[in-house]
């Protein structure tokens, strides 16, 4: 790869999300399995699939949060403490 081609790929500016075409490939086609892979990660299924991935593990993060913060109330509650929303 020259110098200018990397240069192209790492300018913000010359960012473009849209699949070269094949002259752009200086003849050369992008290989097979980059292309199913590409396909897989397109496909509604899979990316319906991550985001239900993305949404559970934002549950069990949002739970484990929510039973660490019951376990310092009962902590504070058996020292005695009323904690900062104490009306003593």
């Amino acid at each position: 790869m020259s110098y200018q081609e990397k240069r192209r790929l790492l300018d913000p500016e010359g960012y473009s999300p849209v699949a070269l075409s094949d002259s752009e490939h200086n003849g050369q086609h992008p290989s097979k399995p980059r292309g199913c892979l590409q396909a897989l990660v397109e496909a509604p299924i899979f990316q319906s699939l991550v985001g239900a991935v993305i949404l559970a593990n934002a549950v069990v993060i949002g739970l484990e949060t929510e039973e660490a913060q019951q376990d310092e109330w009962k902590a504070q509650e058996e020292r005695g403490g009323g904690g900062e929303n104490s009306m003593e």
